[in-house]
């Protein structure tokens, strides 16, 4: 198998995540909270760097492609909470 192949493979595992967090941000951004937005996407590339460099160390070149749909994922999971949590807490204060 060609390393390209096996590079989508790879990065086909995020791409749902990376959806999810398209649409979080966007639904922040529409909420008028863009500041939650700036900060995942912030944090996200900080993150995304720091995997890099550990992956890279462990797995050469598969380990830079590996680390963006882990992060992406974990970011995904965290920000679905926090956007739950966030309803549930305006649902309740509406009643």
């Amino acid at each position: 198998m060609s390393t390209a192949v096996s590079f989508l493979q790879i990065w086909m595992f995020g791409i749902i995540a990376l959806g999810v967090l398209e649409l979080l941000n966007s639904i922040f951004q529409a909420m008028g909270i863009w500041q939650i937005s700036m900060a995942n996407i912030a944090i996200n590339r900080l993150c995304l760097m720091g995997l890099m460099f550990v992956m890279v160390r462990i797995f050469g070149a598969s380990g830079v492609i590996a680390s963006q749909p882990i992060i992406e994922n974990i970011a995904a999971v965290i920000m679905a909470a926090f956007y739950v949590s966030m309803i549930r807490k305006n649902t309740r204060t509406a009643k």
